[in-house]
């Protein structure tokens, strides 16, 4: 089972490796088709780490994705007891399964796509909408002591 701070690890690795980066994404399994589509070939522009969820921001046409506005499309991923999100170069990619939710790779202009950094989600829940799906989730999921922000008052 995926606990908060693997969680919050893999939220790590994917600042450093993904943020900023243009995906085409799609849906093997089909469970997660509408989500793809609404992230294809747009830039992933923040993540987050809260609890036991992943959160990834990607740019809406004409906003900047921010995670500050309406003008973002957030991506809710739960792990569940056996979920993975890795990352590797696109040619490395494991074949997807019926749990391979979403898969993204690398939109490059002019280098091969077997060189393009790619993931692929398995998980339990991998849902998208907007802002407000961050939001309702955070307040649900309550304070997270392994984030930066994180009020300790809260947990006396």
């Amino acid at each position: 089972m995926v606990e908060g701070h693997g969680v919050h690890r893999v939220a790590c690795l994917h600042r450093k490796k993904l943020l900023g980066r243009r995906f085409h994404a799609t849906s093997p399994s089909g469970r997660f088709e509408k989500g793809a589509a609404a992230i294809s070939g747009r830039r992933l522009t923040r993540i987050e780490a809260h609890g036991k969820e992943l959160f990834h921001f990607w740019e809406c046409a004409g906003g900047h994705g921010d995670g500050t506005a309406s003008a973002v499309i957030v991506v809710r991923i739960h792990f569940g007891m056996s979920g993975k999100f890795p990352t590797t170069p696109f040619g490395s990619l494991p074949d997807a399964t019926e749990t391979t939710r979403l898969r993204i790779c690398e939109l490059q202009s002019g280098a091969s796509p077997s060189d393009a950094i790619a993931a692929q989600v398995s998980a339990q829940v991998c849902e998208h909408g907007g802002i407000e799906l961050y939001e309702e989730r955070r307040k649900a999921l309550g304070p997270d002591p392994l984030r930066e922000d994180a009020d300790f008052s809260s947990f006396e």
